[in-house]
C-alpha cells in the first residue's frame, strides 16, 4: 500500500466501514510509514475529541421552524432576483441587438431619406427593402432588440400578473 491510498483509508478505518483485509493493510502501512502513522494518530486524536463532546439535543419543532425560515426567506426575495436567467438574457438580447445596430446605423441614416413614405403600406415595404438592403449586423441588431424587448414585456407581464393574481392556498 501507498501513502495516497493509506490516507484516502485512514477515515474509513475510524469508522470502521473498511473490510478485514484493507484494515489490515493499512495498518502495517501505518506501522513502517512515520508520515501516514503520524496522519492517522492525529486524525485519531481529533476523531475521540469530537466524539467526547456533549451531545446537544435540538429543541422541539426545530427542523419545521428551519424549514419555515427557509421558505419565508424564498418568498421575501425580490422578483428580478427570482427571475435572474430571464432579466441576464434580455439584457443580453438587446446589449447585443444594440452593438449590432449600431454598427450599421450611419448606412442606414444615408439611405433612408431617399425612400418614400406616402402611405403606411409605402412605409412597411421601403422598411422591408432598407432592411434587405443593409448590412446582416443591423438587421441582426434589430431583430435582437425586439426579442430582447418582447422579452421585457412578457416578464413585466408575468410578474404584474403574480401581484394581482390572489394567492392560491
Amino acid at each position: 500500500m501507498n501513502c495516497t491510498i493509506a490516507r484516502k483509508l485512514i477515515h474509513l478505518y475510524l469508522d470502521n466501514e473498511i473490510d478485514g483485509a484493507a484494515a489490515r493493510a493499512l495498518e502495517d502501512h501505518a506501522s513502517g510509514c512515520p508520515s501516514c502513522r503520524a496522519e492517522f494518530l492525529a486524525i485519531e486524536r481529533l476523531a475521540l475529541a469530537v466524539e467526547s463532546l456533549p451531545r446537544i439535543v435540538a429543541p422541539a419543532g426545530f427542523t419545521q421552524q428551519t424549514m419555515y425560515m427557509i421558505a419565508q426567506h424564498k418568498r421575501e426575495q425580490p422578483s428580478w432576483l427570482r427571475n435572474w436567467p430571464g432579466i441576464s438574457l434580455t439584457i443580453t438580447l438587446v446589449v447585443l441587438g444594440l452593438t449590432l445596430a449600431i454598427q450599421s446605423w450611419d448606412e442606414f441614416l444615408q439611405v433612408l431619406p431617399d425612400a418614400i413614405w406616402d402611405s403606411p403600406s409605402d412605409a412597411l415595404y421601403n422598411l422591408l427593402v432598407l432592411a434587405m438592403s443593409l448590412e446582416v449586423s443591423l438587421v441582426v441588431g434589430i431583430g435582437l432588440l425586439t426579442i430582447g424587448g418582447l422579452m421585457g414585456l412578457l416578464q413585466l407581464i408575468m410578474r404584474s400578473n403574480r401581484i394581482t393574481s390572489p394567492a392560491v392556498s
